[in-house]
């Protein structure tokens, strides 16, 4: 009351720009935990990709020893990827990708992540998991979905496909490596790597 009506109005009108600028600071802050998020997505696939899960990986990593749990690092590998793309395009290929993500996602427990690490290779960060337990998982998933081709009966056929293009089978390779508290983000993903390449040998390609 003490206070002039012109300093009244000057007071009422800062008032209201503190109300301003406080939306737009949470619109903001709103906008860039969107854009973070989407800067953690795969392009096509729903998993997270490289960077996001190396570095969530790092995180439990530096967490190991205080945990005292087994965690497991396992990579799931479409072989085939380069096959599919040649003989039927890029789409139907990244249709086998996304259906393989889909398929290994739907499998697993809300404390595991999934994520691309290059390429056809979905890599799995699989806690409070013993190494046995783990590769009987993971090989059994593999055998479901190489065991049931993906149709694509619901996209339109061009002209040029036949029956038999209609159909993607999906050959899907694994391997699973125990974590331990002196990995590294990459030398686990390295080590992970060379059992899926020696799976791969060993299933008689060149």
């Amino acid at each position: 009351d003490d206070l002039s009506p012109r300093v009244q109005a000057v007071l009422a009108e800062l008032g209201c720009e503190i109300e301003r600028l406080r939306f737009e600071i949470e619109r903001l802050r709103h906008r860039q935990e969107i854009l973070e998020d989407l800067a953690d997505q795969h392009a096509f696939m729903p998993v997270v990709n490289r960077r996001a899960f190396l570095r969530e990986l790092g995180l439990f990593l530096n967490h190991l020893p205080d945990r005292r749990v087994e965690a497991v690092l396992a990579l799931f590998h479409l072989e085939n990827f380069h096959d599919l793309h040649r003989r039927f395009g890029l789409q139907a290929a990244e249709e086998a990708l996304i259906h393989m993500a889909r398929q290994v996602t739907g499998a697993m427990r809300a404390s595991d992540t999934v994520g691309s690490v290059g390429g056809s290779v979905l890599a799995v960060l699989m806690v409070s998991s013993s190494l046995d337990g783990a590769l009987g998982k993971v090989t059994a998933l593999a055998r479901t979905i190489n065991d049931r081709p993906l149709s694509r009966l619901a996209l339109p056929a061009t002209a040029a496909e036949q029956a038999d293009d209609r159909i993607l089978v999906l050959r899907v390779i694994t391997a699973a490596t125990a974590l331990t508290p002196d990995d590294t983000p990459e030398q686990a993903v390295d080590r992970a790597d060379a059992l899926v390449r020696q799976a791969f040998s060993g299933s008689g390609h060149p």
